[in-house]
């Protein structure tokens, strides 16, 4: 096939069922299934030079060599299996993950909650990245014990996942530790600590909050997010500037829709697991929309996301539409 100019590929989708001896019995001394041991030599002379370089059979080097052409190995941590149509931080997840594929890297990835998540685990698998998962591996020690020393870097989204694991990832491998921290959750927490003047306890683990993101922070090789303000943020607090980096931010090319003159109302998106989210709506709907009620009785607004609280279904109204989940945005 090589040879023809074409490519191999693998996928763990198909499945071969081989019932051993069922067509010529096993013993290997008489008719023909005694070919099968004078082929053995025929098959090694005529390949050889094809698997001369598959170095050495051993457990030891299986995991490294089972590998073709890879640059890097790439181990991505994350707290959950990405879902791209419930969460922006879900589509990002996958959209990094192509392109450290791209720079020619092989993506190991685990999730802190470990189970095979159907669909979710299989777009991964068929982007090519191994996703491991129960029985095989029982929790992210498990896989940090069993596949770190193979690995060229650690690419850890969320801080909340790189504090319980990043100093067992330091102590135990020369992995260079890239940290995404997604959102800089303290400053979020201190804004709204302050703008509420909230009781001294609340401050006090919005400061816990901070302690803690900027020791991870400190402890990467790498810091990325999405924003330039976050990075001003961080490097006057750790006050160095080299170790970050803005991540770009991937969108998929969507054809046009209706003009402006073509539609109506304001529309909300967004994951309601995530409480800056569910406190937008709220103001949204409760200091927002009677003011612009009041000048036009005419406007609506469409409020769409995953894990939407059911106490929202008292928001629904004339002009307040609740919908929730919806598998596709494009209409």
């Amino acid at each position: 096939v090589r040879d023809s100019g074409y490519k191999t590929i693998y996928t763990p989708f198909s499945q071969v069922i081989h019932f051993e001896g069922q067509s010529h019995g096993t013993d290997v001394t008489k008719g023909l299934k005694k070919y099968q041991v004078i082929n053995q030599s025929t098959f090694a002379e005529k390949w050889f030079r094809s698997f001369s370089d598959n170095g050495v059979s051993s457990p030891a080097n299986m995991m490294l060599e089972r590998d073709r052409n890879i640059a890097y190995r790439v181990l991505v941590l994350d707290a959950h299996t990405p879902r791209p149509n419930t969460e922006a931080g879900a589509y990002a997840a996958i959209k990094e993950m192509k392109m450290l594929q791209a720079l020619g890297c092989k993506i190991t990835f685990a999730p802190q909650y470990m189970p095979h998540c159907g669909d979710s685990t299989a777009i991964l698998q068929r982007m090519g990245v191994e996703v491991l998962y129960p029985p095989f591996y029982t929790s992210l020690i498990d896989v940090l014990n069993k596949r770190l020393a193979e690995m060229d870097a650690v690419y850890i989204t969320r801080y909340s996942v790189a504090e319980k694991y990043i100093d067992m990832i330091r102590e135990n491998s020369t992995a260079k530790v890239i940290f995404n921290n997604a959102d800089l959750h303290f400053l979020r927490e201190i804004r709204s600590a302050l703008s509420k003047n909230a009781d001294q306890e609340t401050l006090d683990r919005a400061l816990a909050t901070r302690d803690a993101e900027l020791t991870v922070c400190g402890k990467s090789d790498a810091i990325l997010s999405y924003t330039s303000a976050e990075h001003a943020v961080i490097t006057s607090h750790i006050l160095e500037v080299d170790k970050l980096h803005i991540t770009p931010w991937v969108l998929e090319e969507k054809s046009k829709g209706g003009s402006f003159l073509e539609r109506e109302g304001i529309a909300f998106l967004g994951s309601f697991g995530h409480l800056p989210n569910r406190e937008a709506v709220a103001y949204l709907l409760d200091e927002i929309m009677p003011l612009l009620s009041a000048t036009n009785p005419d406007i609506s607004v469409s409020i769409y996301g995953s894990n939407m609280p059911d106490e929202y279904a008292d928001y629904d109204s004339e002009n307040v539409q609740i919908i929730g989940f919806v598998e596709n945005l494009d209409e």
